[in-house]
């Protein structure tokens, strides 16, 4: 498994959505299918990484600083290239608090759709449904 893949935790797992010790999950990520161990790590000073839309510097931004904004999160980096968010939090995991404030500024993550009044709201250059 690369680097990459390593950063990526199954989001059914933070939902609870199938994770059973020993089970796989498989998550498609950024185009390629990635066999993931389905044990979310739910411990203190952790991270996660998943795929969130978005296009570019400006966006960059938007996701980061939604992400920056959640009580725990130490750290948030979105790759423009990979379209993957790794956050680094301290406490217990706020993984789900940000996909959901990550939708809400107009970007789709694996778990949650953006509203579409957020995506409208979007400059046309960060549109990318």
């Amino acid at each position: 498994m690369d680097a990459t893949a390593k950063l990526i935790v199954a989001i059914t797992c933070i939902v609870g959505i199938g994770c059973q010790k020993d089970k796989q999950v498989t998550e498609a990520i950024a185009g390629q299918e990635v066999a993931l161990p389905s044990e979310y790590p739910n411990v203190p000073n952790a991270s996660v990484s998943f795929v969130v839309e978005g296009l570019c510097e400006i966006c960059k931004e938007r996701i980061e600083g939604a992400a920056r904004a959640i009580h725990g999160v130490k750290a948030a980096m979105w790759s423009v290239e990979t379209k993957v968010l790794r956050v680094e939090w301290e406490g217990i995991s706020p993984a789900q608090e940000v996909s959901r404030a990550v939708a809400a500024v107009g970007h789709d993550t694996r778990l949650d759709r953006a509203p579409d009044e957020a995506y409208l709201r979007l400059p046309d250059s960060c549109k990318y449904r």
